[in-house]
């Protein structure tokens, strides 16, 4: 509770306690005496009553008193909150100068932090909340649709900075700069050859020849002249996006990189190629700010990690795939087929994935972690409170172009956050303080 509403509700809290002190001590008061003039009365009346009759008289006051108590103990002690006015019992055992202990909340701890944010419209929690969204290629178009969500319902202005992979960073641009159209991307103007070819892949040694994945068609023409992009809105963000890809050192090695601190659209688009730059689908490796970058994937599918590494107490992450989808073994040995067969050109060391893999944050390792029902677990694993949405099917591809199916994908994402919204704010519905356009 903020300050200022605390000591507001302290106010009232010791107005109402003290009306109540008053109105028993009034009442207290006329009863002691109509029962002084009661005793009175009685003893004119009954001055000759015998010994033997005063002690059974005394004896039942005293068991009546007994009773009283027992009762009064019974109601305390079984009462674990604040009773209205008329509840004396409660209110003369509290104490109105102890500290208010707010109730703990059943909310996963990120969960309960994005409530806070949204409702005291600020960040100074002392807390790192990071936005982490997964890549996947067409996938993407569930995370956008959760984006779209989360930005429609207020909550964009809660993170403290956003990790993207790939698509998932392409996703984040459009999220900072409030374009809620950017989702549309996917439906209306990359569902085509001109985007996805599985023809080029047979073609792809003719060096003139585009990529299966032609990512110059999407940041060169579609977020240019087709459905604009506002480069600056992002540059400038207050939110900072940090892009997640990964760097060949020439010698066989790798690791991941955090892109970040755009000078200009010039490096942000560079940036956000890079991370794209599926090895063996998307074409070669992009030469930029002195590093050699592909994409995302080949270390960080999930740039979890990088936002942990980046400081992140609070993660929310947005997954492109079912809980549990990457540990089913057909869906691992296909995945592990096409990064053999396809994806690991001359440049690239073949042997790189499985190296990755045996880590504790290859993708494989990560996305058991991430899919644990054990908030502890996840917690430890990490270093860091981290909840994560994921979608309850996917009906789509990293390469689909079939625009129904897409459609259904989107749902998921935009049904997840709405999930989510009433699952925060179902007893104390409030608008955003964050500013929305």
């Amino acid at each position: 509770m903020a300050g200022p509403t605390r000591g507001v509700h302290a106010a009232r809290t010791w107005a109402a306690w003290s009306a109540t002190k008053v109105l028993t001590r009034a009442e207290s008061n006329q009863s002691s005496k109509k029962a002084s003039t009661s005793s009175r009365h009685h003893h004119r009346h009954n001055h000759k009553k015998t010994n033997k009759e005063k002690s059974a008289f005394l004896r039942g006051t005293a068991s009546a008193a007994s009773h009283s108590t027992t009762t009064t103990t019974t109601t305390t002690t079984t009462t674990t909150t604040r009773g209205p006015l008329t509840d004396r019992t409660k209110w003369d055992l509290w104490d109105p100068l102890e500290p208010i202990t707010p109730e703990r909340s059943e909310l996963h701890p990120v969960l309960d932090l994005i409530r806070e944010r949204h409702n005291r419209g600020r960040k100074d929690d002392g807390f790192k909340l990071g936005l982490v969204v997964e890549g996947g290629g067409m996938r993407g178009i569930t995370s956008a649709g959760m984006l779209v969500e989360l930005e429609k319902k207020g909550l964009q202005g809660v993170f403290d900075a956003v990790y993207g992979s790939s698509a998932g960073a392409i996703n984040l641009t459009f999220f900072l700069s409030r374009d809620k159209t950017g989702v549309d991307i996917y439906t209306n103007h990359i569902a085509n050859k001109d985007f996805i070819s599985l023809s080029r892949l047979i073609r792809r040694k003719t060096s003139k020849r585009k990529p299966v994945l032609d990512i110059s068609f999407l940041l060169d023409h579609v977020m240019e002249t087709v459905l604009p992009l506002d480069w600056d809105k992002v540059v400038k963000s207050p939110t900072p996006l940090k892009v997640v890809a990964s760097h060949l050192d020439g010698e066989g090695g790798s690791r991941p990189v955090l892109l970040e601190n755009f000078r200009d659209k010039h490096d942000l688009k560079e940036c956000l190629r890079a991370s794209a730059c599926v090895p063996g689908i998307a074409g070669g490796p992009i030469k930029h700010r002195g590093l050699n970058l592909v994409d995302a994937m080949v270390h960080e599918p999930i740039p979890i990690w990088s936002a942990v590494d980046d400081g992140c107490t609070h993660v929310l992450t947005l997954s492109t795939k079912p809980r549990h989808e990457g540990m089913r073994r057909s869906v691992a040995m296909k995945r592990n087929f096409i990064r053999d067969w396809f994806m690991s050109p001359g440049y690239l060391d073949r042997n790189i994935y499985k190296e990755v893999e045996r880590t504790a944050r290859g993708s494989y390792s990560t996305e058991e972690l991430l899919g644990r029902e054990s908030e502890v677990e996840v917690r430890e694993g990490f270093g860091a409170e981290v909840y994560t949405l994921f979608p309850d099917e996917q009906p789509v591809g990293s390469l689909c172009r079939k625009v129904n199916k897409l459609w259904e994908a989107r749902q998921q994402g935009h049904d997840k956050i709405d999930e989510l919204f009433k699952e925060l704010f179902a007893e104390y519905p409030s608008p955003s303080l964050f500013p929305v356009d």
